[in-house]
């Protein structure tokens, strides 16, 4: 089904989109699983009663939009909309943007806001400035990961799940993602040092896969 004209201009049958393939985020207040929830429970809901009269079209789904639009979720969400493209003018300009948007409750700037896929914004590459730890405050990739306590053997099996084939700028990509050296760039092939893993699951969401690893190893960390 269609979500909001606003917001898709496609129309699926027998689709629902919800949580943050929806846009149920609060970007102001950090926060987004109780929204989740929320449309979860309304999407589960509209689901069945359409399984029930055996009616997967969009005026058979129509009460988990209505459902939400009447929520606390829509009220909350309304108040905060526009403070994500905020913060594409920078930080300082963006910061500006975003107290003018928490004063007036998103009404700011007023009118329809155009957004620009991400894809689309010019970006400038450019190679990383050289860094030396000082041992001190600053600490190697390898340091960092001994000073986690990790007790993972050499030979432990690989919980990281990778694809085949991973172009060379994407392999740049995780191993400047990791923390822990755990993804490296040899030649133009990806290598994974799987016992460097210290848990943090940066590259999870674009590409390499968190599995638990074996039991007994990881890191220790303290005061935790």
């Amino acid at each position: 089904m269609r979500w909001s004209s606003a917001w898709t201009s496609r129309e699926v049958r027998g689709v629902l989109l919800l949580g943050d393939a929806a846009g149920f985020v609060d970007v102001a207040g950090l926060k987004g699983i109780h929204h989740a929830m929320k449309s979860g429970i309304e999407a589960a809901r509209a689901i069945f009663r359409a399984l029930k009269a055996k009616d997967e079209s969009e005026d058979a789904l129509s009460s988990y939009d209505a459902a939400m639009h009447k929520s606390p979720t829509m009220q909350v969400l309304r108040e905060r909309r526009g403070m994500r493209l905020a913060f594409k003018s920078g930080f300082v300009l963006g910061g500006m943007k975003a107290s003018l948007l928490t004063l007036t409750k998103g009404a700011f700037p007023g009118g329809q806001r155009e957004i620009e896929a991400d894809a689309d914004e010019p970006r400038r590459v450019t190679a990383p400035e050289p860094v030396a730890p000082d041992g001190k405050l600053s600490f190697s990739k390898v340091d960092g990961v001994f000073r986690s306590g990790n007790k993972t053997r050499d030979d432990v099996p690989l919980h990281l799940l990778v694809g085949k084939d991973v172009p060379p700028d994407v392999a740049d990509l995780y191993a400047a993602l990791c923390p822990a050296g755990v993804y490296e760039r040899r030649g133009d092939a990806l290598v994974v040092n799987a016992p460097n893993c210290v848990d943090c699951k940066a590259t999870d969401v674009l590409g390499p896969r968190w599995t638990p690893r074996e039991g007994g190893s990881g890191p220790r960390y303290q005061r935790m």
